[in-house]
C-alpha cells in the first residue's frame, strides 16, 4: 500500500522548524513520498513569512533530508479548510492512503511506524474511518491493557486515512437542512461531544472555516470509528497567539518512546473512555450557541 505524507504550512516559522526537526528523526521517513502544501499569503506582511517558510522547506528537503519532495506553493490564500480538502484530495488521486500533519506538531520517533502499521492493519475494515497519532491524557487509559483504543470522534492532530474514506465525504453537507431541524439527529451527533452539532452549525453559517467538523459529520453518518494510541505519538506545540484554530492546548502527556505492534482485537467501545473522551473534547456549548444566534441575527438583519 502506497502511503504519502502530506504537510500543510502557512507562515509559522518557529513551529515549522521544530516540526521538521522532529519529523527528520521519525523512523521510516525514507519510505514515504512527501508533499508540502504552502498556502498563499493574505497580505504583504505575511508575504515575507510565507517566503521564508518556503525557503526552510526547500532547505530541509535538499540539504538536511536529501530527499525529493513535492512543494505546492499556492498563489491564493485558501485558508486551512480549503487547503486541506483540496490538498489531500490531490494526493489521494495518486496514493492509497495518507498521513496528514500540520506545522505546529512534533512526533515520537515511532510516529510513522505506528501510523503505517495501523493504516495497513485496518485498510479493509469498514468499521474504521481514520487513524489518529494523537491521544489526549485520559485517566481511564491507565487501566486499559492495550496499546490502542477506538472512539467515534476523530482528531486532526496527526492523522491518517484511506482514499475510499476521503472520497465518501460530503463536503457541502447537502443534508444539513434536515439535520438542523431534527432534535433526534442532533442528539445522536452530540453523543460524540456536545459541541459537535453546534460546530457544524457554525461551519454552515460560515462563522468558522473547518474541514474537520465536516469530516467528523460524515464519519458519524457512517457510524465508523477512529483508532487512537493509548500513548500519544503527537504533541501540539502551537502558541495561542500564533495558532489559527488552537486556543487552548490543555494538558498533554509525554510522547511515546517505543512502537509496539497493534495486536488483533475486537473493536469494542469502552464506555469509560467514551465518557471521558467526550468531556475532554467538548468546548463551551453556550459560547457556540451565542455565536450561532448572532450569525442568524446578522444574516436576517443584513438582508
Amino acid at each position: 500500500m502506497d502511503i504519502a505524507i502530506t504537510i500543510f504550512v502557512y507562515n509559522r516559522i518557529s513551529t515549522l522548524t521544530k516540526m521538521l526537526e522532529s519529523l527528520r528523526h521519525c523512523r521510516g521517513l525514507e519510505k514515504h513520498d512527501i508533499f508540502f502544501f504552502s498556502d498563499g499569503y493574505k497580505d504583504k506582511t505575511d508575504a515575507i513569512k510565507v517566503g521564508r517558510v518556503r525557503e526552510i522547506i526547500h532547505s530541509f528537503l535538499d540539504n538536511e533530508l536529501k530527499k525529493k519532495g513535492t512543494i505546492i506553493e499556492r498563489t491564493e490564500n485558501l485558508g486551512l479548510a480549503r487547503s486541506v480538502i483540496s490538498g489531500v484530495g490531490e494526493v489521494l488521486e495518486q496514493y492509497d492512503a495518507i498521513i496528514c500533519i500540520e506545522d505546529d506538531l512534533i512526533f515520537s520517533e515511532d510516529f510513522l511506524e505506528y501510523m503505517d502499521s495501523a493504516l495497513e492493519k485496518f485498510k479493509d475494515d469498514n468499521r474504521v474511518w481514520a487513524i489518529s497519532g494523537y491521544c489526549q491524557k485520559l485517566n481511564c487509559l491507565d487501566d486499559i491493557n492495550a496499546n490502542s483504543f477506538i472512539s467515534y470522534r476523530s482528531s486532526s492532530w496527526g492523522w491518517g486515512s484511506w482514499k475510499e474514506r476521503w472520497n465518501n465525504v460530503d463536503w457541502d453537507v447537502t443534508d444539513y437542512a434536515k439535520f438542523e431541524k431534527s432534535s433526534e439527529l442532533r442528539k445522536s451527533f452530540g453523543k460524540w461531544g456536545k459541541d459537535m452539532p453546534y460546530l457544524l452549525d457554525l461551519q454552515m453559517r460560515k462563522v468558522i472555516d473547518s474541514w474537520a467538523i465536516r469530516w467528523c459529520y460524515s464519519q458519524w453518518k457512517k457510524n465508523m470509528f477512529t483508532v487512537f494510541p493509548t500513548e500519544t505519538r503527537v504533541k501540539n506545540i502551537g502558541e495561542a497567539n500564533e495558532a489559527t484554530h488552537t486556543k487552548k492546548l490543555g494538558k498533554q502527556q509525554f510522547l511515546a518512546k517505543d512502537h509496539k505492534k497493534i495486536e488483533k482485537y475486537d473493536l469494542l467501545l469502552d464506555e469509560r473512555i467514551m465518557d471521558e473522551f467526550s468531556k475532554y473534547c467538548h468546548v463551551s456549548v453556550w459560547k457556540v450557541k451565542i455565536k450561532c444566534f448572532l450569525a442568524d441575527y446578522l444574516n436576517i438583519y443584513l438582508r
